[in-house]
């Protein structure tokens, strides 16, 4: 009777391992408050989903749980045609009982899934998993990051295994340290570029290194940055219309500054070698495409005209973002904001009113906050905070744009100006 028991128990652990797959590739969503009936229900998939989940769960070691990566693409299953011979490969992590991330390569045979392989993982954490081509051969590559780290601490060392599979052969590239990566094409031969940055305590430095690949990956350059602070954020893309590169912004205590590295002739660049002063800012500003034309920004806070001499605590703080134009200064404006400190609202100001605009010195900023021109004084626009029961009684063409802790926040724009960008 009591192998009986174990039995069944055995039996409804699979079942349920199934309908977690099954839940987890049809992506529904799920509703604590359904009948609980119901959440034994398998959903209908098409047929070759539910032929994936099954051998998936089939081959899933006993006790082992499928993990979404940290980082980028937090997909946990992904399917894709790896070495480029039209059939697709399925790629799943899990975490063993022993804490152990590894991994399973399936490949598809016709209406059914056959496992190729088993991935040994190098930590116990999942950070990322890219597929891309990095090698350059027309074969995309496998990219895992793995940590032992279970603090979500973004600055942790890591370790990248870089894998090649074909014909259901997997082989292991290369296996590097680093506490963040991008793979991006930094010398313009046409073929991405790794990039490791990896943040080192003894000594104190960062090591920025693009590596290529020709038979194994090879040191192209490196730089080495004397000093060890947190980064916040590391974003790859077009910094300028014909020109790849890295920026990296840094924190030092509540403060920020920002890195951008690009190649040139063959040699790795700290475009802004004087990162802390020429790209400090008093708040840790994510650096990003803000506008959408394709090229990264880099954020800087201004102090509005009329402030320069009033309490800092007091003064609010104007979000602009710059454009590098080749030079170790930034100059190009292409977006000027006004964020609320706590979140609760972003202003932005027209393109052809940057610069023209001020805030009134006698404005609070968790009050009323008054936009006005620089050079007459006039008021464009305003924000005001109501209570309640003031919004119910306002006068005056208002419109709400956020509420907050009971009250609410309004703006009011001069509509024949029209300094605000919708």
């Amino acid at each position: 009777m009591k192998r009986v028991i174990i039995m069944n128990r055995m039996i409804w652990i699979r079942m349920l391992a199934v309908a977690g797959l099954l839940f987890l590739l049809s992506g529904c969503s799920f509703n604590p408050l359904s009948d609980p009936k119901t959440l034994i229900q398998t959903p209908e998939l098409p047929s070759d989903k539910q032929t994936l989940s099954s051998v998936i769960s089939a081959e899933l070691p006993e006790g082992a749980s499928i993990q979404s990566p940290k980082n980028g693409n937090t997909s946990r299953i992904q399917t894709v045609d790896l070495d480029g011979d039209g059939t697709s490969e399925t790629i799943v992590f899990y975490q063993t009982t022993n804490g152990r991330i590894n991994g399973m390569i399936f490949e598809q045979s016709g209406d059914t899934w056959v496992k190729q392989l088993t991935i040994e993982g190098s930590g116990f954490t999942l950070e990322s998993v890219e597929i891309t081509d990095i090698t350059g051969d027309g074969r995309r590559n496998l990219l895992v990051g793995y940590s032992n780290d279970t603090a979500s601490n973004d600055n942790t060392q890591k370790t990248l295994d870089v894998y090649d599979y074909d014909k259901g052969k997997l082989t292991k590239e290369d296996h590097m340290p680093y506490s963040y990566y991008e793979t991006i094409d930094m010398d313009g031969d046409g073929i991405n570029n790794l990039t490791t940055m990896t943040m080192n305590s003894n000594p104190d430095y960062v090591a920025v290194t693009v590596y290529g690949y020709d038979n194994g990956f090879k040191k192209i350059d490196s730089i080495d940055l004397n000093n060890i602070v947190s980064a916040y954020n590391v974003v790859a893309g077009k910094v300028a219309p014909d020109q790849n590169g890295i920026i990296m912004d840094q924190a030092l205590g509540k403060s920020g500054f920002s890195h951008l590295f690009i190649m040139r002739d063959g040699k790795l660049e700290d475009v802004f070698q004087l990162s802390r002063q020429a790209t400090w800012k008093d708040v840790q500003i994510v650096s990003e495409d803000i506008n959408n034309d394709g090229i990264l920004e880099i954020g800087m806070v201004e102090i509005p005209a009329g402030w320069e001499n009033i309490a800092p605590v007091e003064t609010p703080l104007f979000t602009n973002y710059y454009q590098w134009t080749g030079g170790v200064t930034l100059e190009k404006l292409v977006s000027q904001q006004y964020r609320d400190e706590e979140g609760r609202f972003v202003i932005k100001i027209a393109s052809d009113w940057m610069e023209k605009i001020t805030l009134d010195t006698k404005s609070n900023k968790d009050k009323d906050l008054r936009f006005v021109l620089k050079d007459t004084g006039e008021k464009v626009a305003e924000v005001r905070f109501f209570s309640e029961n003031e919004w119910n009684n306002h006068n005056g063409d208002w419109e709400i744009i956020a509420e907050n802790r009971g009250q609410v926040i309004a703006l009011w724009e001069n509509d024949k100006i029209n300094i605000i960008q919708n």
